[in-house]
């Protein structure tokens, strides 16, 4: 009787198991499946020999947990670093509102449709560079030295000044602090001619900094986006707290030298 009752419990487990590696993905309606995989092992004192099956899924469990503390520690990174750099610019912010209103004729602030995580299209918001009709042509990228780009925006480009509403899409949950940066659905039709492989990116929240503004810059044609794509497929295979923090220091020595206002 005991013997019949292990062997069905094997069997749930291992039904558990089977669809938690067919799955492997990090879904958080997950958990309810592995929290009675762990209900249902911890009498059995598994071992590799006993269960190889079993003790693989065990182990994924564990990445899968690591993973969503660094998606937790993520996201509390997101919010404290969003609020500390709102305020922190808010002289510069001031000063930055007053420079574009004067200089030129438009609103302050330029919003523009970008898609971020799942695919899902959202605002993104940057203070105004170029005239309000920059774009008047239909969408264009932007090239080094591009005679559309304002004085005041040129400065802003530079160092990367016209991001700093970006924080207030990393508060809405939009974007985080690390990620890719986002495109419009315009160019991301385009590089999927190159390569399907921009999709893989649609697995995360785009961010105010990537691996491939630190790596490539800013990319002028659909060709330098597919380059700089492989820096960003880089960093979902390298994903967690220490290489956000990496990220985020270079971003601030970028800023500081001052990078060429190619975008």
């Amino acid at each position: 009787m005991i013997k019949e009752k292990e062997n069905h419990t094997f069997s749930k487990v291992n039904e558990l198991n089977t669809g938690f590696i067919l799955s492997h993905h990090w879904h958080y309606r997950s958990l309810m499946s592995i929290k009675r995989l762990k209900a249902l092992t911890i009498s059995l004192k598994t071992s590799k020999e006993d269960s190889p099956l079993l003790y693989l899924s065990l182990k994924n469990t564990e990445i899968l947990n690591t993973f969503n503390r660094y998606v937790l520690l993520k996201r509390f990174m997101d919010i404290v670093g969003a609020i500390v750099g709102l305020l922190l610019t808010v002289p510069i912010s001031l000063i930055l509102s007053i420079l574009i209103k004067l200089t030129s004729k438009g609103s302050i602030f330029y919003t523009q449709k970008r898609i971020g995580k799942q695919g899902r299209p959202f605002k993104i918001y940057k203070f105004r560079s170029m005239p309000e009709n920059a774009e008047a042509r239909g969408p264009q990228l932007s090239l080094y030295k591009d005679t559309r780009i304002t004085k005041v925006g040129t400065f802003m480009r530079r160092f990367k000044l016209d991001e700093i509403p970006n924080f207030v899409n990393v508060l809405k949950g939009e974007m985080a602090l690390v990620g890719y940066r986002p495109e419009r659905q315009y160019y991301i039709k385009h590089i999927n001619q190159y390569t399907s492989h921009y999709q893989r990116l649609l697995q995360i929240k785009p961010g105010i900094t990537s691996f491939g503004q630190i790596k490539f810059g800013y990319a002028s044609t659909v060709d330098e986006m597919v380059e700089r794509l492989a820096f960003d497929l880089d960093y979902l295979d390298k994903m967690s707290f220490k290489t956000d923090l990496s990220i985020l220091l270079k971003t601030l020595m970028v800023i500081v030298r001052g990078n060429s206002p190619k975008n």
